[in-house]
């Protein structure tokens, strides 16, 4: 089923007119992918990105934790939901956490280089790191918070160094993107 999920994903994209609509979307378990792919779901077909996530799947973060590290960062995020294997009642908290900024990231490595900033700062799950990942939804009512004012500055991600600490396979085709575009 992931492999019949991720040909849907690139194939049929997802585009959203605001937050609410999309955070409709997620509580509905529709699947998505943060990046704007040329027909197929690979980092090679790169286009452009404006959506950002993090998992926190350790620690049982809290809300409160995420949003202080966000305000103390400035980077706050516009959504933030439990995960499908989130159990709160049992005090087992894994939240997602997405952030958007205000124009598209045509780069791939500074695409590559939030991706990789977000799970560094948030200790979130290095999977995540993968620009061409795929999202799964979340069960309704999962969204904790909705900030629809909260638009991270594309400036911000530009001004990121460059993928610093690198998962070498990723880098490489980020960085082959990045040459072959005019």
């Amino acid at each position: 089923e992931p492999a019949a999920i991720s040909i849907d994903v690139a194939k049929h994209p997802q585009e959203f007119a605001n937050l609410k609509q999309f955070a409709r979307i997620l509580e509905q378990g529709r699947s998505w992918s943060s990046v704007f792919h040329e027909g197929t779901r690979s980092a090679s077909a790169f286009k452009s990105q404006q959506v950002f996530a993090a998992d926190l799947d350790k620690n049982n973060p809290t809300l409160d934790k995420v949003l202080a590290l966000s305000e103390e960062l400035s980077i706050k995020p516009a959504i933030v939901h439990h995960s499908f294997t989130s159990k709160p009642d049992e005090g087992i908290t894994k939240f997602r956490v997405i952030f958007i900024t205000d124009l598209p990231i045509e780069s791939p490595l500074k695409a590559l280089a939030m991706q990789a900033k977000l799970c560094e700062v948030f200790g979130g799950d290095p999977a995540v790191v993968d620009i061409a990942r795929v999202y799964y939804g979340c069960k309704p009512s999962s969204i904790i918070h909705l900030d629809e004012a909260a638009i991270l500055p594309a400036s911000f991600v530009l001004s990121l160094p460059d993928f610093h600490k690198p998962l070498a396979k990723q880098k490489a085709l980020a960085t082959k993107i990045e040459r072959s575009k005019p």
